[in-house]
């Protein structure tokens, strides 16, 4: 068994390799919800997050990059609406699903990176 780890963690890339394609995120998947209590005190940020993405098109984990807020009155506001607008993003990832990312025509597991805006309208 662990050897077979280790191939499937050798064939597993950060990025797909130029003949490849990306995974595409099923349409049917939510967007992350804004958090309420940071939309009425006007704060907005941004999460980079990258995906572990199986070669099934399934979730398999994920990492939070950065977080970025902008309009948090003090540190402490800043800290918890860097929490919120994480678990918003993790909470909507961990249930999407993907057509899977492919190498020389063939679905891969891959890590891909995605953004996600909080911005007020």
């Amino acid at each position: 068994k662990r050897q077979r780890d280790r191939r499937a963690r050798k064939r597993e890339s950060k990025r797909p390799p130029p003949e490849s394609t990306p995974p595409k995120p099923h349409p049917r998947n939510r967007s992350p919800v804004y958090p309420e209590r940071l939309r009425t005190h006007n704060i907005t940020g941004t999460v980079g997050i990258r995906l572990h993405i199986d070669a099934e098109g399934r979730v398999r984990g994920a990492k939070i990059l950065r977080a970025r807020i902008k309009g948090a009155a003090n540190e402490k506001l800043e800290d918890r609406a860097k929490q919120a607008f994480k678990k918003a993003v993790i909470d909507a990832v961990k249930t999407w699903s993907f057509k899977p990312a492919t190498e020389k025509g063939k679905p891969v597991a891959i890590w891909y990176p995605m953004s996600f805006d909080f911005e007020l309208k």
